[in-house]
């Protein structure tokens, strides 16, 4: 009985481990259509998913990835903010 239990318990981390890496494929797919449509979106809306997507990649451990986009993000809102300086200088409420 106790080995009939070990072994359901394994073939569910099994299970598990292979739900996760369908989600993960899932995941990438969709981040490279949302680049591949990048032109269409808002940039606010480009700026969430990355950081979203940095949160996903430091919960698979991909540390080297997550810093890379990181800096991505970072260097997007540079330049907005810079965009926005420019725009709104001067301008009550900005």
């Amino acid at each position: 009985m106790k080995q009939t239990a070990i072994n359901i318990n394994s073939m569910m981390q099994v299970l598990r481990h292979i739900i996760i890496l369908e989600i993960v494929k899932t995941a990438e797919a969709c981040f490279e259509k949302c680049k591949e449509y990048l032109m269409y979106t808002h940039v606010e809306d480009y700026l969430e998913t990355l950081n979203r997507r940095v949160v996903m990649l430091n919960d698979q451990y991909r540390y080297n990835d997550a810093l890379a986009t990181v800096d991505e993000a970072l260097m997007y809102h540079d330049e907005l903010d810079s965009l926005r300086n420019k725009l709104f200088s001067g301008k009550k409420g900005a």
